[in-house]
């Protein structure tokens, strides 16, 4: 009766150890997608880095990690704004502005408007991109 006790708290404690293991593998992946990316920016790998970076939104909108997924979405941007595709990089900033107004006021998002804003200079647009510097200064001094 003993061996039977033991032998069940020994196999209950492995399978909780599991899922420990297993949450941390989610917070591990997104970090892991997003190292990847940036490592691929700097060989100038644009292709896979896109590539990682949209693993990187796509589980962190899978475990709902809010933050995670606006920060892949902003290093997108960036890559696009590099490779002076500024739609693609406007729509990037802007999800991941989007996902950050849910979030408490950060650098991050106060950034991602600073983005926004030299986008916009780029494409000539400079009321829109005085807008976005504006709330970009906002952020920083809240």
């Amino acid at each position: 009766m003993k061996h039977l006790v033991f032998i069940l708290l020994f196999l209950s404690s492995f399978a909780f150890a599991q899922k420990k293991e297993k949450k941390a593998a989610k917070v591990d992946s997104i970090a892991y997608y997003i190292e990847l990316s940036n490592f691929n920016i700097k060989t100038n790998n644009y292709k896979f880095s896109l590539n990682f970076a949209q693993k990187a939104i796509d589980y962190a909108h899978e475990v709902k990690d809010v933050k995670s997924e606006a920060n892949a979405n902003a290093l997108i941007g960036g890559i696009y704004f590099e490779l002076k595709k500024f739609d693609d990089a406007i729509e990037s900033y802007y999800k991941s502005v989007s996902l950050y107004n849910t979030l408490k006021p950060s650098s991050q998002q106060a950034y991602c408007y600073y983005q926004l804003g030299l986008c916009f200079m780029e494409k000539e647009n400079y009321l829109v991109a005085d807008n976005n510097f504006d709330k970009a200064k906002t952020i920083f001094q809240t």
